[in-house]
């Protein structure tokens, strides 16, 4: 083997981050990729590194780099059925550290020599190999669910359903302790635990018998609190037995450890939500496929979907949808929402992830219900998070009490209007505008230049169109209160608009 002639600057580079996420389907490679990372100081798995049966002509090549100056070349090529030839050279700052020659995969024990080699490495490296509480110090355990038990379906800090029957207790007892430290230790294989709806005593339950998402969660935390500070912490699919809900929740909980221990996270994944790079709070996060025959990096989450074999039809693109009858009216919301968001030290929703824009188009709204009505498109059906914007036209009253009562039964907007009223949604809602339109909102010395009131109707007097005008719009105001008529409910709306959107993202 030829090894002279390596040069690391014609090997592709790829650059790691504070957590790195692998994906892709089965077999295609993120399990090679991790392992290498682990046989930095576990010499027992380079031999399983080599996993293909390679010409003897050909080499299998990796360079790995760390910020202090170190870096690690390992060549590998097939000498015989279970025989690798193997160039591994450790580079500091201060001397060069070279393995070369042979490795048998069928070896108990690895050359003396090599194990030498890695050991000048100074890097500290773990590696997470079960999805529940095993090797995880029973405290840990414990404060991981303490901390997080009002998350936890069923436990005493988690609140009951309207429906939920609650098993009768003293009135004067005190709940305090029980909610805060819902699981205490009773023995090494036994925890007392407080449910929600039978909190005059807590229950002995072995930790076997927890629910396996507990676990798991549980057993990961615990274990990252557990190992020493400025870490390489390698991590296979953490979403094992855990709910969507309960993944995004270990996101937040794991940043914080790597923040806090100063970790460097390797994780492979087949979850929809840890793919998600921009809900990691560490802003340090990269995204990578292995796709069975190159390794590179994705800077648009979306497009790693079709690697874990998810079509568009089994998640939504957005959070929810906001549906509007032009685009000129896209162009106020964003405006208005931008600015509200910018006065009240609000970070601003992401169009296409938090929400996206729907345009209805007038008369087109006709054909959506809310109620699955037959013959119709149901609009919570394309997104369960839905808000209808509408404009109010000729159509609609304002009573007294600040509801709006449809005074058109025929119009197209009264079936989706009347439907989404009865369906009194948390996660969605109908916007009919206070004014004829939603330009009626604008303010007076901006909306006289461009419109005026004709028999109730408002009627544009520009030659301009109605997304130059809501262009220009843009332009010219620079704050919250002077884009809108202060004599109109519009403040009350974009507030509406915002908490909605925000409870979209729970």
């Amino acid at each position: 083997m030829q090894t002279s002639s390596l040069d690391r600057r014609n090997v592709p580079q790829l650059e790691a981050s504070r957590i790195n996420i692998f994906v892709g389907p089965n077999g295609g490679g993120k399990s090679t990729v991790l392992d290498m990372v682990r046989a930095l100081k576990n010499v027992d798995i380079i031999k399983t590194i080599a996993r293909e049966n390679m010409r003897s002509t050909t080499a299998a090549t990796s360079i790995i780099h760390f910020n202090n100056g170190t870096w690690v070349a390992s060549i590998f090529n097939k000498l015989a059925i279970d025989e690798f030839g193997t160039y591994i050279s450790v580079t500091t700052q201060d001397n060069r550290y070279l393995f070369e020659g042979s490795i048998y995969s069928k070896a108990s024990k690895p050359p003396k020599e090599l194990v030498k080699v890695i050991e000048k490495l100074n890097a500290k490296i773990s590696f997470r190999s079960t999805h529940d509480e095993r090797g995880v110090r029973i405290k840990n355990i414990i404060n991981a669910l303490n901390i997080d038990g009002k998350h936890l379906v069923g436990l005493a800090p988690h609140p009951l359903r309207p429906d939920q029957v609650e098993y009768t207790r003293s009135p004067n007892e005190n709940d305090t302790y029980k909610h805060a430290n819902p699981i205490r230790y009773i023995d090494k294989s036994t925890l007392g635990v407080f449910l929600n709806d039978d909190l005059g005593q807590d229950n002995h339950i072995p930790i076997k018998m927890l629910p396996s998402g507990w676990r798991a969660y549980a057993g990961l935390l615990g274990w990252l609190n557990s190992v020493d500070d400025d870490q390489i912490c390698v991590i296979e699919e953490p979403e094992v037995h855990l709910h969507p809900t309960l993944q995004r929740l270990m996101m937040a909980r794991v940043s914080e450890i790597v923040i806090r221990k100063n970790l460097q996270l390797f994780i492979s994944t087949h979850s929809s939500v840890l793919i998600d790079v921009s809900s990691w709070p560490v802003p340090d996060t990269r995204l990578f496929e292995v796709n069975g025959y190159a390794l590179a990096e994705l800077t648009f989450p979306a497009r790693a979907l079709a690697g874990l074999g998810i079509k568009p039809s089994d998640v939504f693109q957005a959070n929810g949808v906001i549906w509007v009858e032009g685009a000129s009216d896209r162009i106020y919301i964003l405006n208005w929402l931008s600015e509200w968001c910018s006065m009240h030290g609000k970070k601003m929703p992401v169009e296409n992830l938090d929400f996206s824009f729907v345009l209805y188009g007038g008369s087109t709204l006709g054909h959506f219900t809310s109620s699955a009505a037959p013959g119709l498109i149901d609009i919570f059906s394309i997104n369960r998070n839905s808000i209808v914007i509408m404009d109010r036209d000729l159509d609609f009253q304002r009573a007294p009490d600040g509801t709006d009562i449809c005074i058109n039964k025929r119009c197209v907007k009264y079936q989706v209007w009347t439907d989404i009223t009865k369906h009194n949604s948390n996660t969605g809602f109908c916007w009919v505008t206070e004014g004829y339109t939603i330009e009626s909102y604008l303010p007076p010395t901006f909306l006289n230049n461009y419109y005026k009131l004709v028999n109730s109707r408002l009627t544009k007097t520009s030659t301009k169109s109605k997304v130059a005008i809501a262009a220009q719009f843009k332009v010219e105001t620079s704050s919250f209160n002077e884009s809108f008529d202060p004599a109109s409910d519009l403040p009350v709306r974009i507030e509406k608009l915002f908490k909605t959107i925000e409870a979209w993202k729970l």
